[in-house]
């Protein structure tokens, strides 16, 4: 081990770059659609997810939003400074970028209305297929009754899967106080679903 640290001193101290991180400095060098492509593509199925939340389903809302972010981005992504995974900063990012869009909304749509979710009914009865519809009502209803930066950090958590620590360091928040809005907002939806069932 010594010898390796000898021959090699900043082996334990220098970062490489991720393929990602690699990617996101070609495009730097040179702004290539192509490569732009390449860099958010894989991150579009979480940014749906994201979107659905935030906008509660309203889908002509979520193409908006889903646009103007992919096309602010193309400038923005320069503010990548690598401190952070990719990942993280784009999520950030887009965050802010949603809610700012929902905030600037001049009338909100009823929030429980048009979650399209394409189900394929082979083998399901009518009966089976309507209480699905039911509850999924209900769930959409009880998520209705949070605030949009309530239901975000819960699918971050719980749906994406970012730690406290992440988290921690999106909303620049001491990690308890993360643990805390957790804890509330789980709690106001636990209350929101257990009266949606009453």
């Amino acid at each position: 081990m010594e010898n390796l640290l000898a021959e090699n001193p900043l082996i334990f101290v220098t970062r490489t770059d991720s393929p990602e991180d690699s990617l996101v400095r070609t495009f730097f060098n040179k702004p290539d659609p192509a490569i732009y492509e390449k860099i958010v593509m894989p991150h579009l199925p979480w940014l749906k997810r994201l979107l659905v939340t935030v906008f509660n389903g309203d889908r002509q809302e979520m193409e908006d939003a889903l646009q103007e972010i992919l096309l602010s981005f193309i400038t923005d992504i320069k503010k990548f400074g690598f401190k952070s995974s990719f990942k993280t900063f784009f999520y950030s990012y887009s965050r802010n970028k949603a809610v700012d869009m929902l905030r600037k909304q001049v009338r909100m749509r009823k929030q429980t209305e048009k979650i399209h979710l394409c189900r394929g009914t082979d083998g399901v009865t009518p009966e089976t297929e309507l209480l699905r519809k039911e509850e999924s009502l209900l769930v959409r209803n009880a998520l209705a009754q949070l605030e949009a930066d309530e239901r975000i950090i819960l699918v971050q958590k719980d749906v994406e899967g970012f730690s406290i620590e992440e988290l921690s360091a999106m909303y620049g928040l001491p990690q308890g106080t993360v643990k805390s809005r957790l804890s509330r907002t789980r709690e106001k939806l636990a209350k929101a679903m257990k009266e949606a069932y009453s």
